[in-house]
């Protein structure tokens, strides 16, 4: 058994224990794959600290409809005397068009403005406003819909 196998296994009991899975069997088809497997949620994954991002990519099933949507979870963390973080989030593949973007952090110091949006991707500006001695981790949570 090679250590990437482990490590890939870890990481996969580590998801699964995040998701509410009690088993930590990699599945090996997607026949083995059930109703049964639990939703996994944005805040119950990034509870793990480990985690840096999670990006979940939806299109409508309505016929009618060609909205597209990409909703992501980032981690990002200033360092001692960084008053500035830039978050590039891609997009692939390309929206149909230029996206509306939202995009929120967990601490009141820090504020996020999206700077650039394009079909192929997003420049998100974090700027942190408190002490900055110290580092400090900021969830920010981003919201891009193309119609």
């Amino acid at each position: 058994m090679s250590d990437s196998y482990e490590t890939a296994h870890d990481i996969e009991a580590r998801l699964n224990r995040l998701c509410g899975d009690a088993t930590s069997d990699i599945v090996d088809s997607k026949a083995e794959l059930s109703a049964d497997v639990p939703i996994c949620d944005d805040e119950s994954i990034m509870a793990d600290p480990g985690v840096k991002q999670h990006i979940v990519r939806s299109q409508s099933t309505d016929p009618s409809s060609s909205a597209d949507t990409l909703t992501g979870s980032f981690r990002c963390r200033f360092e001692p005397s960084q008053n500035l973080y830039v978050l590039h989030v891609p997009i692939y593949p390309p929206m149909k068009s230029e996206p509306e973007v939202d995009a929120i952090c967990d601490q009141d110091s820090v504020v996020a403005r999206t700077t650039q949006a394009k079909r192929f991707g997003l420049r998100i500006e974090l700027k942190r406003s408190s002490d900055s001695s110290q580092s400090e981790s900021v969830l920010v949570e981003v919201t891009a819909s193309s119609i």
